[in-house]
């Protein structure tokens, strides 16, 4: 009986983190397309409109959210289960906001930010770069586990656990150059 409690219990945090998901991505498409100049205008003046703060809080709003994800799943047994509910939903929460810098079909980051837009635009370059190698990884899983269960059919746990390491390692690989990238490289 417990054990399909707790499978209950999972789908229900699933169905909870995914509604939340899509639910704080509509707000916040929305509130870019209309307060989209005003909120930049005050990130830009907080930062004094230099470069590499800009570029940082672009990284950190796209990039440590999926770091602090990796790290509360590899704690996840040692944090108390309402601690580790909370902090799922306010990374979910975190990564969802994004949305507030993808401009629609219709629009650009100029349209959408008007004279904000040059001080956005080192934050979303670095909000991509710290996006990209979640995105990149996620790919690369999905690839990997077709070919093998195609040529293994079903996997070993340490087959799975040898696939997570390597993969974790190649995260860590491509989180690095993309945070390297956030403040070094010049902006497209």
């Amino acid at each position: 009986m417990t054990q399909f409690g707790l499978v209950a219990t999972t789908q229900r945090q699933v169905r909870t983190t995914l509604g939340l998901f899509i639910a704080v991505s509509l707000v916040s498409g929305v509130l870019g397309t209309f307060a989209g100049e005003p909120v930049a205008t005050v990130l830009g003046n907080a930062l004094n409109h230099h470069e590499l703060p800009l570029r940082i809080a672009g990284w950190c709003w796209g990039g440590l959210p999926f770091v602090l994800l990796v790290l509360l799943l590899h704690f996840r047994t040692s944090l108390h289960q309402g601690l580790r509910l909370a902090t799922g939903y306010v990374l979910t929460t975190w990564i969802a906001t994004g949305w507030f810098l993808i401009p629609s079909r219709a629009s650009s980051l100029q349209s959408r930010l008007g004279t904000a837009a040059a001080d956005m635009r080192p934050v979303t370059f670095a909000w991509a770069t710290g996006v990209l190698p979640v995105i990149a990884v996620a790919l690369l899983l999905l690839i990997v586990v077709l070919i093998l269960k195609r040529s293994h059919g079903t996997l070993s746990k340490q087959a799975l656990h040898r696939m997570s390491t390597w993969l974790l390692a190649v995260w860590i690989t491509f989180t690095a150059a993309g945070l390297l990238a956030a403040l070094a490289a010049p902006l497209p």
